[in-house]
């Protein structure tokens, strides 16, 4: 059924899929039982061709899979049916309870979001998934609005102030390409300086993560901004300098 091309594009998808790459923990295990029977009828050359880039392709499970799959489900059947949809949304501070007119699960920056119409304030809202609970698809149907941009992850890119929360630069003393392989993830951007260093604009909700990557992937670098992180970086480097000292 499938040409060369086409059945190797398809058990990649389905390794990426059942990675958690794409989706959540339900459909990981069915496409995992998909990918393993489609590679059991290829042909033998076919075969080692697949088991060879799948041998030398780095697939994380960190690529941001659906958070919940009940949670997802609903989301998905409330966009696809036009009725709303009610929710609590927890933000670091406090729960809101929301009625919206669901439009489209978008993934953004290693998360996945529900852009939708909010009643409330009679303007596009978009939240994480992660956050929502209590969700619940209303009786009642609505038409669907014309969306602000044909490419929505990218009008978000540019326009949603969620996402990110903080904005760290640092200048890494290491060329961009080995940066970018040494990262354990990468929210934000490269740019090259020189052969030998470039700057990282990482866009992270909170500063754990980022100094985490940093000391796995034993880079050097100087801080551009903000002041925060360097004050978290020194705090915390305190404590394990204490922790490091012989014992009396």
């Amino acid at each position: 059924m499938f040409e060369d091309d086409e059945a190797i594009a398809a058990v990649l998808s389905l390794k990426l899929a059942a990675n958690g790459a794409t989706v959540g923990d339900e459909t990981m295990t069915s496409a995992a039982r998909a990918e393993a029977k489609i590679h059991r009828i290829l042909p033998p050359k076919l075969r080692r061709t697949v088991d060879a880039l799948i041998s030398t392709t780095d697939i994380s499970s960190t690529a941001g899979a659906l958070p919940e799959s009940g949670t997802s489900k609903t989301v998905a059947e409330a966009v696809a049916a036009q009725r709303l949809l009610r929710f609590d949304h927890a933000t670091t501070s406090h729960t809101t309870q929301r009625e919206v007119e669901p439009a489209r699960l978008v993934r953004l920056q290693q998360r996945w979001y529900l852009f939708s119409w909010d009643r409330a304030r009679s303007d596009w809202r978009t939240f994480r998934l992660d956050r929502m609970s209590n969700v619940q698809i209303g009786d009642e149907r609505f038409h669907p609005r014309a969306l602000p941009a044909d490419d929505l992850p990218a009008y978000l890119r540019a326009n949603f102030r969620g996402v990110p929360e903080r904005t760290v630069v640092l200048t890494l003393h290491e060329s961009a390409e080995h940066a970018a392989d040494r990262l354990y993830r990468i929210d934000g951007t490269i740019e090259p300086i020189s052969e030998r260093e470039c700057r990282y604009t990482a866009h992270v909700d909170s500063y754990e993560w980022l100094a985490l990557s940093l000391t796995l992937t034993d880079i050097e670098f100087t801080i551009e901004s903000p002041d925060d992180f360097r004050a978290y970086l020194a705090l915390h480097a305190s404590r394990m300098l204490r922790g490091a000292r012989p014992p009396r």
